[in-house]
């Protein structure tokens, strides 16, 4: 159909299979389907079980069929409120195999696009994975509101964090809140040796620079007493919070990261990017032979007007 050519167009060049479905007529299947066999007792219809895939979202591409599901109105699989058209297309280079697509006139309300994707690229260099992810803040508190009035407010929930808040100095969960900001991102700097603590970095970009950094010092003043020595910095209006006195550098200027995420548009929803090359190292003869030649897995989830658009692409040696 006419439609089908468009959708499959936005992809742009030569795809060795390309896949298309009108979510909103298969919302209607499935929701018939779910009435038909009695799904709804099995927890797959509504907002409960596998029909909430929207639960699993946080922004991962297409590796993340929950945060697809979200940013197209599902809020189940069984109900008719799927919105939009899914397209997506399998690409074969020589360096790589990837999977793209888009999500035609989908419900991208609550959503938005923001520097995900240049947090990530700002990790150590040599780090074997990291994600980010634009707008979680708001998120956040949006989803604390309606447990706050939901079953969870009456257990206390909030008593507690203010304890907590009172113990660290901070007020939570708003200076937490201010913290995340509007972008945030977080990495593995390397894998643990047996026995070993993992090394992290995180970086967000707080609401409230000053505030946002008295936060995170205490939160590091924290996992210090708790046997995890970090440290809390400034970088502009940025937070760097790490327990790696060795990290250096940035993971955008590694050449596994470029190759791994390019195509990755300016502003995103999230990204992620696994190193697997600085990973298959470390766990020496317990890695298949078959799998080794694999050097990275990078995605990312954006917005194009309102349209999703998403990627996964490995990276191949």
């Amino acid at each position: 159909s006419n439609q089908y050519a468009s959708d499959v167009a936005t992809l742009g060049g030569d795809r060795i299979v390309t896949a298309w479905a009108d979510l909103g007529a298969l919302g209607k299947y499935a929701s018939k389907s779910g009435a038909l066999t009695g799904a709804g007792a099995l927890g797959l219809s509504g907002n409960s079980g596998l029909g909430d895939l929207s639960r699993l979202g946080g922004g991962s591409g297409f590796g993340n069929l929950g945060s697809l599901a979200q940013l197209g109105g599902a809020q189940g699989l069984t109900t008719n409120t799927l919105k939009g058209r899914l397209v997506l297309g399998l690409e074969l280079q020589a360096g790589y195999a990837s999977i793209s697509g888009r999500v035609v006139g989908a419900d991208v309300s609550g959503v938005q696009n923001g520097d995900a994707g240049t947090l990530l690229a700002q990790l150590p260099s040599g780090s074997v994975a990291g994600v980010a992810v634009s707008g979680l803040g708001a998120i956040i508190s949006k989803e604390l509101t309606k447990l706050e009035s939901g079953p969870l407010g009456a257990l206390g929930v909030k008593g507690e964090m203010d304890a907590l808040g009172a113990k660290l100095g901070i007020s939570l969960p708003g200076d937490a809140i201010n913290l995340l900001g509007s972008d945030v991102a977080a990495g593995l700097d390397s894998v643990p040796a047996a026995h070993g603590k993992a090394k992290f970095t995180a970086i967000t970009e707080p609401t409230d620079a000053a505030q946002g950094l008295k936060t995170s010092q205490a939160l590091a003043g924290l996992m210090t007493a708790s046997g995890t020595p970090a440290t809390a910095t400034a970088s502009g209006s940025n937070v760097v919070i790490t327990n790696d006195a060795a990290a250096s550098g940035a993971l955008g200027n590694d050449a596994g990261f470029k190759s791994a995420m390019s195509g990755m548009p300016d502003k995103v929803v999230a990204a992620a990017y696994v190193n697997l090359a600085g990973i298959w190292p470390t766990l020496g003869s317990k890695v298949p032979s078959d799998i080794q030649h694999l050097t990275g897995i990078g995605t990312y989830e954006a917005l194009d007007g309102s349209d999703v658009t998403f990627a996964v692409r490995v990276t191949v040696n």
